[in-house]
């Protein structure tokens, strides 16, 4: 009888604290954008080392087939490296040009744990 409780706590207690550890939270920066047209945005961080940019990708809207020059998202997803604020200062321009038509800033907070929030 002892043996079989024994086994039943221990199965409780296992059960109560042997959760899978969660991946850090990143953060995905959703801009609006139209690479047709030979805009783009680009992101930089400062400072260095709090985040990285792990993942980019343009997502063009639905249209309807045939219609080209249609607009999308571009996605930019961000992971924490350590502890610490990072401000990412995004600019949609065309490469040939010197000056952006459109900015975005972005202050990030990696806590302790990686995770990612803005602030």
């Amino acid at each position: 009888m002892k043996a079989k409780l024994l086994l039943l706590l221990c199965a409780l207690l296992c059960m109560s604290g042997c959760t899978k550890p969660q991946p850090p939270l990143n953060y995905t920066a959703a801009l609006e954008a139209n690479i047709t047209t030979g805009y783009e945005w680009t992101c930089t961080t400062e400072p260095s080392g709090i985040v990285t940019l792990v993942k980019s990708e343009y997502v063009p809207h639905e249209a309807e087939p045939g219609l080209v020059g249609g607009g999308g998202t571009q996605l930019f997803e961000f992971q924490g490296v350590q502890p610490g604020e990072a401000v990412v200062q995004c600019v949609y321009q065309r490469a040939w040009e010197t000056a952006p038509i459109r900015t975005e800033t972005i202050v990030l907070v990696v806590d302790e744990a990686l995770n990612i929030t803005v602030k």
